[in-house]
């Protein structure tokens, strides 16, 4: 499983793209090792177009919540939702106008079997 972070801010001086090709590139060479790799990448993508990212990337974002006020500016996105229930929220207990996300482990995920 390679689980990562990643933080887009709301003001950024490179292209999205670049970010984008980024986690696709390092989504693709940990498939290219191992090819039943889960990969779970979360954390605070602001504004990031996660329509594109999908398409590029053929991950699915799992949160459907608003993380912040209205808007939605933290996600999970995965190559296997199957494996997963669904995300939801969680106060933190922390100095933040952010809701932490909670990613279960889905029936599927206690059945799966890597193979190595």
């Amino acid at each position: 499983m390679l689980v990562c972070g990643v933080y887009h801010p709301p003001k950024y001086n490179y292209k999205e793209l670049d970010l984008m090709s980024y986690i696709i590139e390092l989504a693709d060479n940990a498939l290219d090792s191992y090819q039943d790799t889960v990969i779970v990448c979360g954390g605070d993508v602001n504004k990031m177009d996660l329509n594109q990212l999908q398409q590029l990337s053929g991950c699915h974002a799992l949160v459907n919540f608003p993380t912040r006020g209205k808007s939605c500016l933290d996600n999970v996105l995965t190559n296997c939702k199957d494996l997963f229930g669904n995300c939801y929220p969680l106060d933190m207990q922390i100095k933040t106008d952010h809701s932490g996300v909670i990613l279960p482990a889905g029936l599927s995920l206690n059945l799966f079997t890597p193979r190595f």
